[in-house]
């Protein structure tokens, strides 16, 4: 797993040089998370639901995810990545990829289009990075 965490972490680090490759690396997390069993159907409602979306982040040395908040009228979910394997040196935020991926785990788990963006990174030189995930689309997804 050690040599999978370090070639990931290397792809992601050489891709980050390059701002456009932002949302590439959005819809990379998108598309990993729906191949696998993150996205499975049936609404997520609590931290318990999502314990195998957590446990799938430690497990491939993502970092330590934790379901902060939901608020169920605005349709939004905040999370919270600390130990992030996306750090990098570049002064904004770089964890595309899980914004990618927990847009994905929303999406699949409601049935409606997600969006994610990341408010807060440790790139940055904030304390955690943080994500704000919003169910956007109106007609359930074919």
């Amino acid at each position: 797993m050690t040599a999978f965490t370090n070639f990931f972490q290397d792809l992601h680090k050489e891709m980050q040089y390059q701002p456009s490759n932002a949302v590439f690396l959005y819809v990379v997390g998108k598309n990993l998370a729906k191949r696998s069993k993150l996205s499975a159907p049936g609404k997520v409602e609590s931290n318990r639901d999502i314990k195998d979306v957590i446990a799938a982040f430690q497990r491939a040395g993502i970092g330590t995810l934790h379901l902060a908040s939901v608020d169920e009228r605005k349709k939004e979910f905040h999370f919270q990545l600390k130990n992030s394997l996306f750090k990098t040196d570049l002064k904004r935020p770089t964890c595309s990829v899980v914004s990618g991926i927990l847009a994905s785990v929303i999406e699949n788990a409601y049935g409606f289009y997600a969006g994610a963006m990341e408010t807060a990174c440790v790139s940055q030189g904030d304390k955690q990075c943080e994500f704000k995930v919003k169910i956007v689309g109106k007609e359930p997804l074919g």
